[in-house]
C-alpha cells in the first residue's frame, strides 16, 4: 500500500510539474526609501536607481490560474546631496516571492497576465560612502550595522504582463513595503518600488 501511495504521489507531481512554467525575468527598478518624521510629519523620498534579477516557478491550481514562487535579486544605488557632501548607498536585497497569477489568452500568440501577493525580502548588503568635495571620505560603512536598519520586509505588490509565442513577457509591477525598516525612533521608512522587465518562459 505504501508503494502504491508513494507511486500515485510521484505521478501526481510528475504530471502537474509537465503544466508549470519556469521564467526567468530581469529588469529595472526604481526604489523609493520613504522617511515619514514622527514629530513634525514631513515626508521624504530617496529615490535609487537599480537592475533586478528573477527565476520563478508557477504551479497550476486551476484554469489559467497559477501559484508562482521563486527568488528574486535586488541591486538598488542612491544618492543624497548635501552642501559639499554626497552619500552613495549601496543595497542589495534577495525576495521571495509567493503570487496568485491569473492568464488569458487574447489569440493564438498573445497573453494577458496578472500577479498579485507578497515578496518576502532580506536586506543582503547595505553600505555608504561619503564623498566630501568630490573626494571619498574614510572606508564604506555598513548601514545595517551603524545605522541598525531592519533587514527583513514584506512588500505586498501587483504585476501586469503582456505575453508574446509563449515564451516573452513584457512586465510591470508595483510593491509597498508593510514594515518600518527604520533603526531610528524618531522616524519611519519603508519602500516603494515600480518594477519593469522582460521575462523568458523556459517552458
Amino acid at each position: 500500500m505504501k508503494k502504491v501511495l508513494i507511486t500515485l504521489i510521484a505521478i501526481t507531481l510528475t504530471t502537474v510539474s509537465s503544466f508549470a512554467q519556469y521564467v526567468i525575468t530581469a529588469g529595472y527598478s526604481l526604489t523609493m526609501f520613504v522617511n515619514s518624521y514622527n514629530e513634525t510629519g514631513y515626508r521624504e523620498k530617496l529615490p535609487g536607481n537599480g537592475a533586478f534579477v528573477s527565476a520563478t516557478y508557477s504551479l497550476p491550481i486551476g484554469s489559467g490560474t497559477f501559484v508562482t514562487t521563486g527568488l528574486r535579486l535586488d541591486y538598488v544605488g542612491s544618492k543624497e546631496n548635501g552642501i559639499a557632501t554626497v552619500l552613495k548607498d549601496n543595497w542589495l536585497f534577495a525576495g521571495i516571492p509567493l503570487m496568485l497569477t491569473n492568464q488569458h489568452s487574447i489569440g493564438s500568440e498573445m497573453a494577458l497576465g496578472a500577479s498579485l501577493g507578497p515578496t518576502f525580502t532580506f536586506g543582503l548588503l547595505g553600505k555608504q560612502q561619503v564623498f566630501l568635495n568630490g573626494n571619498k571620505v574614510g572606508e564604506p560603512i555598513d548601514l545595517y550595522e551603524i545605522d541598525g536598519i531592519k533587514r527583513f520586509d514584506i512588500l505586498v505588490g501587483a504585476n501586469i504582463y503582456l505575453e508574446l509565442f509563449s515564451q516573452l513577457r513584457i512586465n510591470v509591477g508595483y510593491d509597498v513595503g508593510l514594515l518600518n525598516t527604520s533603526g531610528y525612533d524618531s522616524f519611519k521608512r519603508r519602500i516603494q518600488r515600480l518594477n519593469v522587465g522582460l521575462s523568458y518562459v523556459i517552458f
